[in-house]
């Protein structure tokens, strides 16, 4: 691992970059709709996947295992090993997603079908944007 600042605030900055790698990955290279928790843009939008982190560390602190749920998701969760020797190890961690790929592709499209019911029968409660614009 690089040296520079604390152990606490550089796992803090290796666990956002691999958030943001994981991100990334699932919505450039698998086109799914996802953010993560702290990314306030787009908050009201539905049909958008939320992603939680939570790590635990292996003893020599350069691998983890990360467990990563979704909003509205309760009784799922995918665990990733991350390895934060490098960029590259964060990377490549970040692309073995596969199983949380075919997961949030039937969340989301669920999410849909429940959404596409709720507007044909006119249960669609209004955002605050459609209130200010009433």
């Amino acid at each position: 691992m690089e040296s520079g600042g604390s152990v606490s605030e550089r796992r803090d900055e290796l666990e956002l970059r691999f958030e943001k790698a994981l991100v990334e990955v699932l919505a450039h290279e698998h086109d799914l709709e996802v953010r993560h928790r702290e990314d306030h843009i787009d908050r009201r939008r539905q049909g958008v996947a939320t992603l939680n982190f939570t790590f635990h560390y292996g003893k020599d602190g350069e691998n983890a295992k990360v467990v990563i749920t979704v909003d509205g998701a309760e009784k799922f969760s995918n665990v990733l090993p991350v390895n934060f020797r490098n960029r590259k190890g964060i990377e490549r961690s970040a692309e073995n997603c596969e199983a949380l790929v075919h997961f949030l592709r039937d969340h989301l499209a669920e999410c849909r079908e429940k959404e596409l019911a709720d507007a044909s029968q006119s249960q669609l409660k209004y955002s605050r944007r459609d209130d200010d614009l009433a």
